[in-house]
């Protein structure tokens, strides 16, 4: 009998063929069989394969047959490509004719790497076939692991790191047999949901310890772990975070999402704007932010996500808005404070050893030549700047754009500068350094720059700023070419980086830096100059702005806030250089516009204080600016349902309004719509009455009977009438109404299809369901052509439409509306909004009429109808 013994496999091999030129650098990340050797290291320490490669031979071993013996084997051969591997006399005449028998064979699968750029389809091999034949293959028949367009050393690091990752997996799957769990790196990591921002700098060195030790330490955590980076300003966090974030996306790991969040401009808003355009959700209505980012966590993917708050200053600023404590959640921070919380593991990151700053300067300058002179030097100039990435790189930066400054030359100038400057620290040095290779134009340029936000700045808004200035004689920017040598410049220097397409963006030290350096009058022209530019965006927000448009001005959204920012530090209005008063208050109007339109009332509501803080200050109290920032926010407190807040400021912005521009003022007439529109929410018909008599009386006087606001507030007054039971007064007010919009704003106008909306529901209050049946429709078709099918407006017609519908008995037609109008809601408003609550509810009650009716049968099998007939059938038994 034989005996039961366990008998081990020996692992499969992979043999790695590759020219020894391409392993040679003194670079790590230059040497490419290394590296794929270290992601290939665990399927050999797991003993799930054999690796091989020519280092495998020992001293005096008859090399040649023992890489034949190890090709024999081999189950998995990986060629590095390269000009020195086609170049390789053996490579070609031993090692691929080999592999080629073998793969013919169906013994061993190819993985090709293209390390650098080769015209693969010049490089033919010729081998004999198994029956003795001679063939030809070309390499250009497999697939790369990263294709001829991206050749391994024209790729950033942590981009070269996802190709060897992805061949090591796909070996993986190949000696194992089974398919990874763990997606092949790049393959669906590149299709993760994220908004990384650009990577700012070409070279990153020296920090892969502290890159491992994140990994380690945020994937050792089995619930939400909350990792911060610390350390100086100008130390590398951010990039370090950013490298982390793109290596470990593309690699696979977090396939849920990638969420960056800056924690110096709104938190709330960027977490909404991540999941609205990255995420696709279609956010509901809640009462404030808070609630609706934890809405907007819970529907993140299942999968593990990475969400980054970076440049935290305190960490109560983002604890409400962290994601819940699941394990699917990894968070990074990168902070220059300390963080006194338990919740958060720290890793304080120093500044570059020696070597890796030395490293750094190198790849930065990139001339061998001069390094072989100034070596000593080279290091001690990294000492100098502290072995600071940011003071290397710009140091490095002067020695690259002057090629015949010395190295000796450069590190005396930056003492000279110190002892010029006495008391600033070595960063601020080279600071003053580059300032000093400034001419007059670009120092123009780069405090202009420093005026704008802690954002991304689209060049197009530079240009509006300069042009702003044509009629100021000290702008040296106005010529074309000047402002774009000036840019040139400070790009040359590392003082500006582009981070997209006609976008850049400067180091927040630098900004600081950049705005320090403005005199007084030049920063009264150079602010205002930006401050027009950005206040005409906001001009163009309306009050009720769509999703499309809420999309297109989110990038200026920052600097709109910097210049909020700016006008709130004023004390007095002769400090600032805006020359119209209207346009004092425009920044606050558009920020909170902005906010408001998506629902976020409690971020809006600061900027609408704010507001109403710098109109009171730049100007006097009794001002008519002040009054309409007192009604902006009785508007909001309105439209949140704080009736009693709202109404002390209504009934302050009106006394002003009469005190400054008498009773006989249209912006009198708008504040006293406004309050009786605010007391018909109270039910306070009786005062709501008097203010909308007022207020139309006053328009007729002012603006005659032929105008639209008169027809509002005969619409407005035909509501209050509606409401109170009146019906023949609404009935010709209601008409009025609409005769006049129809001749002021033609046929085909939203406002025409509102009043028309408006009256047909008064007549289907009153049984009269023909003539309200043809004014729905009309409402309809009017909101289609102008609004389009999607919008929420056209949405309440179909259900108003559907609701009069399910009087008639008309199932099939209400079924129909009933579920477009609800589809709408959820998609435009969410489901917690009070227009998809009031359409559920009223769809169920349509069912539950069709249920009794025993008029099933007439209506679709569509999902959602027969899911509800299923619960009210099942409640009904």
């Amino acid at each position: 009998m034989q005996n039961e013994t366990t008998v081990l496999d020996s692992p499969l091999l992979i043999f790695i063929c590759y020219a020894r030129k391409d392993n040679q650098d003194d670079a790590f990340k230059r040497r490419s069989l290394d590296r794929l050797l270290d992601h290939l290291k665990p399927l050999e320490r797991q003993r799930k394969a054999r690796i091989w490669c020519d280092k495998k031979i020992d001293l005096g071993t008859q090399w040649d047959d023992e890489i034949h013996t190890a090709l024999s084997s081999a189950k998995v051969a990986i060629a590095l490509m390269s000009p020195s591997f086609f170049a390789s006399d053996y490579v070609c005449e031993k090692e691929m004719p080999k592999i080629f028998q073998q793969v013919d064979a169906g013994q061993t699968i190819l993985l090709p790497i293209l390390l650098s750029p080769f015209d693969l389809g010049s490089a033919e091999f010729y081998y004999l076939d198994a029956q003795g034949e001679e063939k030809v293959r070309s390499l250009i028949d497999f697939q790369a692991a990263n294709g001829m367009e991206k050749p391994l050393i024209g790729l950033p690091e942590h981009e070269q790191d996802a190709v060897l990752l992805r061949v090591a997996q796909r070996a993986r799957e190949i000696v194992s047999g089974k398919k990874s769990e763990v997606p092949i790196g790049g393959e669906r990591g590149k299709h993760t949901p994220s908004n990384l921002p650009r990577s700012q700098t070409e070279t990153f060195v020296g920090r892969e310890v502290e890159l491992r030790e994140i990994h380690d330490r945020v994937q050792d955590e089995s619930r939400l772990a909350i990792f911060a980076v610390s350390g100086m300003g100008g130390i590398g966090k951010t990039e370090l975070v950013l490298q982390y974030a793109m290596r470990y996306r593309n690699a696979g790991i977090y396939l849920g999402a990638v969420c960056w969040v800056n924690a110096q401009q709104e938190i709330g808003s960027q977490i909404l704007g991540f999941a609205r355009s990255c995420l696709g959700l279609q956010l509901p209505e809640f009462s404030d932010s808070s609630e609706l980012v934890a809405w907007c966590w819970g529907h993140f993917p299942t999968e593990s996500s990475l969400v980054v708050f970076d440049n935290v200053l305190d960490y109560a600023d983002i604890e409400n808005f962290l994601p819940p404590v699941e394990e699917r959640f990894k968070v990074l921070l990168t902070t220059r404070s300390r963080i006194e919380s338990e919740a958060v593991s720290v890793l304080s990151i120093e500044t570059l050893q020696p070597l890796q700053a030395y490293r750094l300067l190198y790849e930065t300058v990139k001339d061998e030549r001069r390094f072989e002179r100034e070596q000593t030097q080279a290091a001690e100039l990294c000492e100098w700047v502290g072995d600071l990435p940011l003071g290397i790189k710009l140091v490095g930066k002067f020695l690259k754009v002057e090629p015949d400054l010395s190295i000796v030359e450069l590190l005396a100038e930056l003492k000279a500068e110190r002892l010029k400057q006495d008391g600033i620290s070595q960063i601020e040095t080279v600071f003053e350094l580059s300032w000093e290779r400034l001419n007059a134009a670009e120092r123009q340029l780069a405090m202009l720059l420093g005026t704008f936000g802690k954002a991304a700045i689209a060049w197009e808004l530079v240009d509006r700023a300069v042009e702003f200035c044509r009629e100021e004689t000290a702008c040296l920017l106005l010529e074309p070419k000047a402002l774009r040598r000036g840019r040139r410049k400070l790009v040359e220097l590392s003082l500006l980086q582009r981070s997209g397409e006609n976008q850049y963006q400067i180091h927040p030290l630098l900004r600081e830096f950049f705005r320090s350096k403005m005199t007084q009058e030049e920063q009264r022209w150079i602010t205002t100059a930006v401050a027009m530019v950005i206040i005409e965006i906001a001009k163009e927000i309306p009050q009720s702005p769509t999703l499309e448009l809420i999309g297109s001005v989110t990038p200026a959204i920052p600097h709109l806030q910097a210049v909020a920012e700016d006008l709130m530090k004023l004390k007095s209005r002769e400090e600032c250089g805006i020359p119209d008063d209207d346009d004092l208050t425009w920044a606050f109007i558009g920020i909170s516009r902005f906010y408001e339109g998506q629902g976020l009332y409690a971020d809006a509501e600061p900027w609408v204080a704010a507001g109403l803080t710098v109109a009171r200050s730049l100007l006097e109290e009794q001002h008519p600016l002040v009054a309409t920032s007192l009604n902006n926010l009785a508007v909001l407190y309105r439209t949140q349902g704080r009736y009693e807040e709202a109404e002390p400021l209504y009934l302050q912005a009106l006394e002003l309004y009469r005190t400054l521009l008498g009773d006989q003022h249209s912006l009198v007439a708008t504040s006293l719509n406004n309050l009786a529109e605010l007391h018909l929410s109270q039910g306070r018909y009786e005062e709501a009455e008097s203010l909308h008599l007022q207020a139309l009386e006053l328009y007729r006087t002012l603006l005659g009977d032929q105008h639209s606001l008169v027809a509002t507030s005969l619409n407005n007054l035909a509501g209050l009438y509606f409401s109170q039971g009146r019906y023949e007064e609404a009935e010709s007010l209601y008409l009025q109404a609409l005769e006049l919009m129809r001749t002021l704003l033609g046929e085909q106008h939203s406002s025409v299809a509102t009043s028309l909306s408006n009256l047909a529901g008064l007549y289907f209050s009153q049984g009269r369901y023909e003539t309200a049946e043809l004014l729905c429709i009309q409402a309809v078709k009017i909101g289609l052509q102008t609004l389009g099918k999607d919008h929420p407006d056209v949405a309440i017609r179909f259900k108003n439409l559907a609701g009069l519908y399910t009087k008639l008995e008309r199932y099939v037609e209400a079924e129909q509306l009933y579920r477009q109008a609800i589809a709408i809601f959820y998609n435009r408003l969410g489901e917690a909004h009070p227009y998809t609550q009031q359409t559920c509810q009223g769809f169920i009650y349509f069912l539950d009429q069709v249920l009794r009716k025993g008029q099933i049968s007439e209506l679709s099998d569509h999902p959602m109808t027969r899911s509800i007939l299923q619960q009210l059938q099942s409640a009904s038994e």
